[in-house]
């Protein structure tokens, strides 16, 4: 295996942090939506010290998970690194073996209002639907989101529209703070906003894809054989209008969905694409993405069984880049923990050794 980690620098310019949670295999659009983006930032910032955690504490947010969580912990570290996220470049590791980020969000917590955090999508969402099935950790969840993008002092976070009013509330910590402690207790990072669509569902257009879509066919995923991946693309919903292919949102969402999963894969306008495939009716349509994803999955999964293989590789990775993760975490709430007011002997115990 190659290199696999690089010790991180204290004068890099920027600090970018992103997380993933790992509940299932990842879909096509995880992989445009996420992961093919952030290997994009990674290599176009080789100066910027980069995070990406593994997010299994945000994970057991509803209900602890079972056997399969390590295996799934796992095999999305592999498919990240398979996808292109390089470990010697980018600390990759479980949020779970950084345990700052936990002490971090306590303590953050104490500056948010339940009411607010009530007000947040996901709670909201989740609350209509069954209240006595919500726990208090689906509800203070983005202020471990908070803790997971200061806690570094993240300076760019890559995020998609669906997070912006979670990452907004991170901002109104970071002002809150200022104005209880009359300084600038964290950095206010800049949002990278991803530009690449929100691939929906196969089977209905009008829902985004999902791993735990109940229809097997809605998703097509990273480690679906060549066969599936076809299998899932001619069921796919399109129309019966027999017409051309054509880009039309309102009357075609089905075509427009394949459409715009071409136009990433090939890294095209939807535009282009779009006239490329007048001439194809929407079967043809589909037998040319089917191909195309195949081409694009076929090496990522050979280089995610040699590394799912290698169980001392992943652990080798996993552990030292959390121990570097870690240094600058411990740093972090050790100042953190000093401006609120923290009495921490073993820092001032450490500083009078170091002097003897």
């Amino acid at each position: 295996m190659a290199s696999i980690i690089k010790k991180v620098s204290r004068r890099a310019s920027h600090v970018i942090v992103s997380g993933i949670q790992p509940t299932g295999s990842l879909h096509i659009g995880n992989y445009l939506g996420f992961v093919k983006n952030f290997v994009k930032l990674q290599d176009s910032n080789t100066e910027a010290e980069k995070f990406l955690f593994v997010a299994d504490l945000h994970s057991n947010s509803v209900k602890p998970k079972h056997e399969n969580f390590r295996y799934q912990c796992r095999k999305l570290v592999a498919s990240l690194i398979a996808c292109g996220v390089n470990p010697s470049d980018t600390l990759l590791f479980y949020q779970s073996q950084v345990p700052e980020h936990a002490e971090l969000a306590w303590h953050l917590g104490s500056v948010v209002t339940i009411n607010r955090l009530s007000k947040l999508p996901q709670f909201r969402e989740k609350s209509n639907e069954d209240l006595d099935g919500v726990s208090p950790n689906l509800l203070t969840y983005p202020v471990l989101q908070a803790a997971d993008i200061l806690l570094y002092k993240c300076t760019k976070i890559p995020v998609g529209e669906d997070q912006v009013m979670h990452v907004n509330l991170t901002f109104h910590i970071i002002e809150v703070l200022k104005g209880l402690f009359k300084k600038q207790c964290f950095p206010k990072p800049e949002l990278i906003l991803s530009r690449s669509p929100r691939i929906k569902s196969l089977s209905d257009p009008a829902k985004k894809m999902s791993k735990s879509d109940p229809n097997q066919h809605a998703a097509v995923f990273l480690d679906d054989s060549e066969a599936q991946v076809l299998k899932k693309v001619k069921r796919a919903m399109t129309d019966s209008t027999g017409e051309k292919v054509r880009y039309d949102r309102e009357n075609r969402p089905g075509v427009c969905n394949l459409l715009e999963i071409v136009a990433e894969l090939e890294e095209k306008t939807v535009e282009d694409v779009a006239q490329e495939c007048s001439g194809l009716d929407s079967l043809g349509l589909k037998l040319r993405l089917a191909e195309l994803i195949n081409e694009t999955f076929r090496p990522i999964q050979r280089r995610m069984k040699e590394i799912e293989e290698d169980e001392q590789y992943l652990d080798t990775v996993l552990v030292r880049n959390a121990e570097i993760a870690r240094e600058t975490a411990v740093n972090t709430l050790k100042e953190f923990k000093e401006i609120i007011g923290y009495d921490q002997p073993q820092v001032y115990f450490n500083k009078l050794q170091g002097s003897g």
